[in-house]
């Protein structure tokens, strides 16, 4: 989703542009993408003779590892002449992009998340940044397409919503479980709960890796496997407050100065979490439903609405995308 999100944004602005990307014939958003797609066995990551080749084929000028890639790839793709982004999102796969094994062939790291959100550089990776005379990784903060305030009004019509009034639940990619169940199904649940006792609409977005059934609408809850970027962030944008994972959506509410409830559902988002509650910018629950439902009632509390909004307000968070074009068109 992030690789499609800069990729669709630097098409916009570039339309003579040519964009593939590499996915694995496993991936189940394989079908979805909307550049020409390269299948690798399984992943990318793990198919360096197939990824080389692909490289061999296309000749690229920018080869982008989203969070992925060997150091052979890497090199290969330096050797080839293509200038190597590495983008990682959290510090262990900062890490990585760290490493003597790929550092030499990276020409820019960029990271996905917010400075305040990442421990310093340890003195040794700033040593090792130095000698292969590399520049710091940059923070891109979140990454997200804004939609005009005509898509928005079209997205919010097409659910039959209005602004500030609806509830906006997502657990990420619905591949995750949360107390035992999929995620998606205990925000589902929620949503329900929520709209029966606390009489707010919702959305639910299940996500693209969601497989189980998606239950029936309801007068007050709608639910809806997967969204194109620009219609979730139209609905978030414009809702009371939302239900998130601790994963990217939480950091592109946090830019739009919009309350959130959050929780983790994958090994990353605690850490994520912890330091955006540090900021005092989101309400936190621990990951079971009576948690999440007793913030969810939380955060409607006037006193909850202030510190949170006075925080939001404070927060330098912006969306980090236009960044990715000015980077990408430098090294072109």
């Amino acid at each position: 989703m992030r690789s499609n999100i800069i990729a669709s944004h630097f098409k916009s602005l570039h339309s003579d542009v040519d964009i593939h990307f590499v996915l694995s014939e496993q991936a189940p958003y394989k079908h979805d993408c909307q550049f020409p797609v390269h299948l690798t066995p399984s992943s990318p990551t793990n198919c360096t003779d197939e990824v080389n080749q692909i490289i061999d084929k296309l000749k690229p000028d920018i080869v982008i590892f989203d969070a992925a890639g060997r150091g052979q790839q890497m090199k290969h793709a330096m050797n080839t002449g293509a200038k190597v982004v590495f983008i990682s999102q959290h510090p262990k796969k900062r890490a990585k992009g760290l490493m003597l094994s790929r550092l030499p062939f990276i020409t820019q790291h960029w990271i996905a998340q917010p400075e305040f959100a990442m421990p310093a550089l340890s003195i040794w990776e700033r040593v090792k940044l130095a000698l292969y005379r590399k520049p710091l990784p940059t923070y891109l903060g979140c990454l997200y397409q804004q939609p005009s305030l005509t898509e928005e009004k079209t997205t919010l019509a097409s659910f039959g919503l209005d602004e500030n009034d609806y509830v906006l639940l997502s657990a990420g990619s619905g591949g995750h479980t949360l107390d035992g169940q999929p995620a998606s199904v205990v925000f589902s649940d929620i949503a329900i709960k929520v709209s029966r006792e606390l009489k707010l609409k919702c959305i639910v977005v299940l996500g693209s890796s969601f497989t189980g059934t998606v239950p029936a609408n309801t007068a007050s809850v709608y639910f809806v496997k997967k969204l194109e970027n620009n219609s979730f962030i139209a609905l978030l944008a414009n809702c009371r407050f939302a239900l998130l994972s601790g994963g990217g959506s939480l950091l592109q509410g946090i830019s739009m100065k919009k309350m959130v409830v959050t929780t983790p559902v994958a090994k990353d988002q605690p850490a994520r979490i912890r330091a955006c509650e540090k900021e005092q910018l989101v309400l936190s629950a621990e990951p079971n439903s009576r948690d999440i439902y007793a913030a969810v009632q939380q955060i409607l509390q006037p006193e909850t609405n202030l510190a949170l909004n006075n925080a939001l307000t404070k927060c330098s968070l912006t969306n980090g995308i236009g960044q990715t074009e000015k980077l990408l068109s430098g090294l072109l």
